[in-house]
């Protein structure tokens, strides 16, 4: 084995590319391009009827920078640092960083007041009794009703 220094210029008496050529050939005369073994359109158990098909697949599974199997442990972080970013006002990034959550958010449960008339004491939905007509609301302190 002789080198000049120059990764180029390095030589393998051993090797010859002459031999390799006539490997090559000997390969494209036994198999055609178009010619394929059943094997290359299989991937691991499950068989493809069509090249594309495979293709199609393999691509979806490389596209993926994460793992999906932590795909919860991924939107907790989102859902952290979204919380961050709301301490610190910046809603507008926060809203753009919980667009990403896999998950929706849990729906708002809203407040309810549970009211009960001042006059008969019956429960009151909205803003007068069904019973005594009275106002549902009055004020804390002077016990004026309120709409």
């Amino acid at each position: 084995f002789t080198s000049s220094g120059s990764c180029s210029s390095m030589s393998d008496p051993g090797l010859s590319t002459s031999s390799w050529n006539a490997a090559s050939k000997d390969m494209e005369h036994n198999l055609g391009w178009a010619e394929s073994s059943p094997d290359d359109f299989r991937l691991g158990n499950l068989a493809y009827a069509d090249p594309r098909d495979r293709e199609r697949d393999q691509h979806d599974r490389n596209k993926r920078l994460l793992d999906p199997a932590n795909t919860q442990q991924f939107d907790d972080f989102k859902k952290c640092y979204g919380e961050i970013l709301y301490r610190w006002g910046l809603r507008e990034k926060r809203a753009e960083v919980l667009k990403f959550v896999s998950c929706p958010p849990e729906p708002h449960k809203g407040i309810e007041f549970g009211v009960f008339c001042s006059y008969c004491h019956s429960e009151v939905r909205g803003i007068q009794c069904a019973i005594c007509k009275g106002f549902a609301f009055q004020c804390a302190i002077c016990h004026v009703a309120v709409r």
